[in-house]
């Protein structure tokens, strides 16, 4: 099988997949870091943090939020058709890589491909020329949530193919996206042994070490996906828990973040209102309420106009008795931090 060649090079090793079990794969994915972590850990993935790899690989989620993403589940089912496709419109062999790579200098970099190409002439391919042995990653992705342009690729996925290359020792890979079950997209990535060498490659090593081996949780960005992902986190404590004093210096910190945010949110809106009256100076007849007004200042653009939002009237509903039937509950995990309160008069007792 072509993966066999990928083994004769001596950059990595490799285990059989075939007939291994979903929750058997994942604890080996756990003992190490794969394609799809490289982006997160090298903060260039905006749906992943270092946090959420750390959690992943610690296996701190609630089991009931480890369950299959169904996106993942017909994406995986959906590879072997485009595999074929592409297969036939290169005109080129494809193989499946029914196994897990392991990089010999650095055992914690593990590769799982989605294919092995083999380009038995020298030929172009989106514009790159390649030759023999090179990988195949395969993605599905909705117009609406996509980075993909003519010839730019999303920085987690380009991280992602240079682990792998990295791992394999393979010199180009190629990326084929299907966008909207309908557009088919193909890039070829050769690799970049700069990147590898000096960014990648200690970024991964030193989250190994320094995190995941020592048992020492990166901190928090601020992500919203890592926030969510940190509420799913499950640990059982007491109703009530006393925390260590140098919290009270974080919720001190919340509060004036809190009211930082309140403060630039006003400055917000009377700079906005001060921008609507310098429009309504310059063109008092314009009408908001019935055309849309654009206005430029310098190299700033503006627009305003009005826009209608339809939304349920609640009360109507509640009295013909359709509410409870068509209402959708969701529940979310809150969180408020407020200045403990003295004493009236305690700050003038001595």
């Amino acid at each position: 099988m072509l993966y066999e060649e990928i083994l004769k090079n001596g950059f990595c090793t490799a285990e059989s997949t075939e007939g291994m079990s979903e929750d058997v794969w994942l604890d080996k994915r756990r003992a190490g870091i794969g394609g799809s972590d490289s982006g997160a850990i090298l903060n260039m993935n905006r749906f992943a943090t270092p946090l959420s790899v750390y959690i992943a690989k610690k296996n701190l989620l609630d089991s009931d939020l480890n369950k299959n993403n169904q996106s993942i589940k017909w994406g995986k089912m959906a590879e072997a058709a485009i595999r074929k496709g592409l297969a036939d419109d290169l005109n080129l062999q494809i193989e499946t890589a029914p196994v897990m790579f392991k990089s010999v200098k650095n055992p914690f970099m593990l590769a799982d491909l989605d294919g092995v190409i083999f380009v038995p002439e020298a030929r172009e391919i989106n514009g790159k020329t390649v030759k023999g042995i090179g990988g195949l990653e395969i993605k599905t992705a909705t117009s609406r949530n996509t980075e993909f342009g003519s010839d730019e690729i999303p920085d987690s996925y380009y991280c992602q193919v240079q682990h792998y290359m990295a791992v394999t020792g393979l010199d180009w890979f190629v990326l084929c996206v299907l966008i909207d079950k309908a557009d088919g997209r193909i890039y070829t990535v050769p690799r970049n042994d700069d990147f590898i060498i000096n960014s990648l490659i200690p970024a991964e090593k030193s989250f190994w070490n320094d995190y995941v081996l020592a048992e020492v949780m990166p901190a928090p960005t601020g992500n919203e996906y890592e926030s969510k992902i940190v509420d799913g986190v499950y640990k059982e404590c007491a109703a009530e828990v006393e925390l260590p004093e140098e919290v009270s210096l974080l919720c001190d910190e919340y509060n004036l973040a809190a009211q930082e945010e309140k403060a630039a949110g006003e400055k917000k809106e009377i700079i906005k209102e001060k921008i609507k009256i310098a429009i309504m100076k310059a063109s008092p007849t314009a009408d908001v309420e019935k055309q849309k007004i654009i206005a430029k200042a310098g190299g700033a653009k503006i627009s305003w106009n009005k826009q209608v939002r339809k939304i349920a009237d609640t009360d109507k509903l509640k009295k013909s008795g359709l509410f409870d039937e068509y209402c959708k509950e969701s529940a979310s995990l809150v969180m408020r931090i407020t200045a403990e309160k003295k004493a009236a008069g305690a700050a003038d007792v001595f």
